[in-house]
This record gives structure tokens, C-alpha cells and sequence, in this order.
């Protein structure tokens, strides 16, 4: 495919390849695509694009009535703070921004933007006849021609405001996008803070920010600080895991990283710290929603990091003593445990709380649980361990059957989960968890 620089792998024969087809591009293998293509899946992990965009709003009167209903507007605005923002980098002060949207002085692409994006979250009846992942487009086709056809290229006043009010936000934001797409692309990292660099502020210090502002130690002590020491890490996590062939730095990669995330967790705050056998901790939901920031990204972090041990004594482990090894695996499932509890508890708050499913890296991180709940199940003795293995699997199923609903770019990753538990069911050998360059996309990629 010329528009993506990828050779078009096929599937079906004379049908478009995934990727062309998720993406909506001209595909060398069926070069109609994507005017004539049609989707007709109606499995639980089928696509939820519909064959036809224009279709589903064919009716402008639909659409304007759509586009006009500031209550509608309005509404889909708090779902985008409630259910996407906060597990993003923190782009808006939410007071300020709600007085400024009644005010009528939020540009209208940016209004437009953040409705397309939480329109699939809404139970509103005006949408509820539209498949959630097309309920957006409106909205997204007012944002873009909005954002095109803007006056000011860069607007002065916003910029003066973020360095005034928000400078170290915005340079973390900054640092956020460039480390995860330069770990994603495999590009070179700009972004390099100073060791004393302040970290942003806690995120409920800055949704009510006074005007006398807040206190400073709050920075080094926020969620958002310690998911940008997680993120610092993740780097090395990767390389870790798509290096699984230079067996000595491999060793001195792992130990570093197992000391460094040790540490990291050792040294939280009570504040910060997580119980799930303390249920208050879920009673405040602004202090919940923060917590299901970093603690799933940490206990995913540690399966990506143990994960290797799974295939037992292979070239990339056998500089191991067997005890280590042992433990590791363990250390491994008792990670892939806490991930699936916790994201149940999360689960179980829908449909009042519809931040589980804010984006598709959620689906990933329960997949790579669920090939760890695989493992237990086929080569654990235990039967208390098999018996909870199950119960995990069950449950990791259900909610990857629920965010495929919203997220279809989870297909893939739910087809090498599968592959994977047939792997299981064809050869019971540790072998298929071996860390190869396939495993390795499986632990990272999430489409």
C-alpha cells in the first residue's frame, strides 16, 4: 500500500488486508477498497465500522440537529472529563473550561473534538439508533473543518496562558507524546527533562486550583508524577522484551529494571498506595479514577517484565538459577492476578462509570493477563491456582467482549491472544511463551 509504505498482506482472497481496511485506504489488493467495501461480521470481535460512513448520517436535518443541541454538546463534554480525560494527559483546567463553554469562547473545533470523541460513551436517546463508533463523526468533520479553516494559526493568548498557568503540564504532556510514539515508531527521543524538573501537580490539587495556587510538594507526590517515573521506565521494558536475543544485556536490563520498579512501589506514599482488600479506597471516585491510571500501567509493566520466565530454562533465561526462575513466574502471576481484580472492580462500576473503557491499551494489558492466566491453567498443579486461574480467565473474556464494543482496533490483539490459547491446547511445551519477536508485539502493540 503506497499511502502507508507497507506491503498489503492478504486475507480473503480479493478482499482488502486488515490493516487497509481499518484505516480506510486504497488497498493494492482490492483497489475499490474502501468505496465498495462492505463489512458484514457480526461476531462479538467483528469490526463496528459500518460498511458505509456517509450512510449513518445520510439525513442533514439529523446532523444539524445533532450539531446544534448545546445540551447534547454540553452533556458530551462531561462524559469526554469524566471518562477520557483524566486517563490522558492533562490537557484542561475543567472549571475554567466549563465557565469558558457557557461563555461561548471555547473555539467551536475544539468543543467539536472532545464531543466526537466521547460520543460513544453516551446513553443519550438521539444517539442511541447510531453504532457507537460512528455516533462521532459528526462532530469529528465540524472539529476538522473548523480546526483547517481557523484564522489564528497560533493563538497567543492560549499559549501565554498555558506557560503562565500550566508550563510544567504542558511540558510533560510534551515528554509523554514524544517518549510513547518514539518507543511505538522506533524514532529517536527529543525530550530530555532535567533530573529536578518539577512534576505537574496532582491532578485534584489542579481541579481546584485557587488562585493563591498550590502547595509545591504535591508535584513530586502526584499520580501523575509517578506515572511519569512508570513511563520513564517503560523504555527499558520494551527493549527488554524485543532484545530477547543479547542474553547478557538482557540480565543487567532485567535486574536494573526489577530493582528500579521495586523501589519505585516502595517508596509510595500512603496516599497512593493500593488495597484491594480496603474497598474505601474505591468510595472517593475521584481518588479511584486516579488510581486506574497507574496501578493497572504498573502491574502490566511487571508482566511485561516477568513474562519471560514463562517459557522456563530458553536461551534468554538460562543464566538463571532455577529457584529465580521459580520465583519469577510466580512474581509474573501474581501480577497478571492483581491487574484482572482490579480492573473487575473497575468492571463492575459500568454503566455508572464509564472510564473502563477510555481507551483500547486496556484491552492489551488484559490480554497479555489473560495468556499469564493461560500458563497458570496448563502448567500450574495447584488446584486453588487453577480453580482462580479460570474465574481470571472468565472474567478477562467478559470485559475484552465489552471493549471490543467500543475499541475495534482490539481484533488484533485479541487474534494472538487466541492464537496463543490454541497453541496451548495443540502443545502443552513452556515453549509457546518463549519471548520471540511476535510475543514481543503481542506484550506492547494494541491493534
Amino acid at each position: 500500500c503506497s499511502a502507508r509504505k507497507k506491503k498489503c498482506l492478504p486475507t480473503v482472497a480479493g478482499k482488502p488486508c486488515v490493516l487497509c481496511t481499518t484505516k480506510r485506504l486504497i488497498c493494492d489488493i482490492d483497489p475499490s477498497f474502501p468505496a465498495t467495501v462492505q463489512q458484514n461480521g457480526s461476531g462479538p470481535f467483528e469490526s463496528a465500522h459500518s460498511s458505509d460512513m456517509s450512510s449513518v448520517f445520510q439525513n442533514p436535518e439529523t446532523v444539524t440537529s445533532l450539531l446544534e443541541n448545546e445540551a447534547l454538546t454540553t452533556e458530551l463534554v462531561n462524559i469526554y472529563f469524566d471518562v477520557i480525560h483524566e486517563k490522558q494527559p492533562f490537557l484542561f483546567h475543567r472549571p475554567s473550561f466549563m465557565t469558558s463553554l457557557q461563555a461561548g469562547t471555547i473555539p467551536r473545533y475544539v468543543v467539536s473534538a472532545m464531543a466526537s470523541l466521547a460520543a460513544r460513551f453516551s446513553i443519550n436517546p438521539q444517539l442511541a439508533g447510531f453504532p457507537r463508533n460512528d455516533r462521532g463523526r459528526p462532530f469529528l468533520d465540524t472539529a476538522l473543518k473548523g480546526f483547517y479553516s481557523r484564522t489564528d494559526l497560533v493563538c497567543t493568548s492560549a499559549l501565554q496562558g498555558a506557560c503562565l498557568l500550566a508550563i510544567f503540564t504542558v511540558y510533560w504532556v510534551a515528554w509523554t507524546n514524544d517518549l510513547w510514539y518514539s518507543c511505538e515508531c522506533q524514532f529517536p527521543r527529543g525530550l530530555f527533562p532535567p533530573a529536578q524538573y518539577p512534576k505537574p501537580l496532582d491532578d485534584l490539587a489542579t481541579i481546584r486550583l485557587a488562585d493563591h495556587g498550590a502547595q509545591s510538594t504535591t508535584r513530586e507526590t502526584s499520580l501523575r508524577a509517578l506515572m511519569i517515573s512508570l513511563l520513564g521506565i517503560y523504555p527499558m521494558v520494551r527493549n527488554l522484551n524485543y532484545r530477547h536475543d543479547q542474553i547478557r544485556v538482557q540480565e543487567v536490563d532485567f535486574r536494573s529494571l526489577q530493582s528500579q520498579m521495586d523501589e519505585l512501589f516502595r517508596c509510595l506514599p500512603h496516599s497512593l498506595q493500593n488495597d484491594l482488600e480496603n474497598p474505601a479506597i474505591f468510595k472517593d471516585v475521584d481518588r479511584a479514577n486516579e488510581m486506574e491510571i497507574v496501578h493497572p500501567f504498573y502491574h502490566a509493566m511487571n508482566q511485561m517484565i516477568y513474562f519471560q520466565f514463562l517459557s522456563g530454562r530458553q536461551n534468554g533465561t538460562k543464566d538463571f538459577k532455577d529457584e529465580e526462575i521459580t520465583d519469577y513466574v510466580a512474581r509474573c502471576r501474581q501480577h497478571a492476578s492483581a491487574l484482572t481484580e482490579m480492573m473487575f472492580i473497575w468492571f463492575k462500576r459500568t454503566p455508572s462509570d464509564m472510564t473502563f473503557f477510555c481507551a483500547p491499551c486496556i484491552g492489551q494489558m488484559l490480554a497479555v493477563a489473560t495468556a499469564v492466566h493461560l500458563h497458570t491453567l496448563v502448567f500450574d498443579a495447584d488446584e486453588m491456582s487453577i480453580l482462580a486461574a479460570k474465574q481470571y480467565l472468565e472474567q478477562n473474556y467478559m470485559m475484552m467482549m465489552r471493549l471490543a464494543e467500543y475499541w475495534p482496533t482490539l481484533n488484533k490483539t485479541v487474534a494472538r491472544m487466541q492464537a496463543i490459547h490454541e497453541a496451548c491446547r495443540v502443545n502443552d511445551s513452556p515453549l509457546t511463551f518463549d519471548i520471540t519477536s511476535w510475543m514481543a508485539d503481542f506484550l506492547h502493540k494494541c491493534n
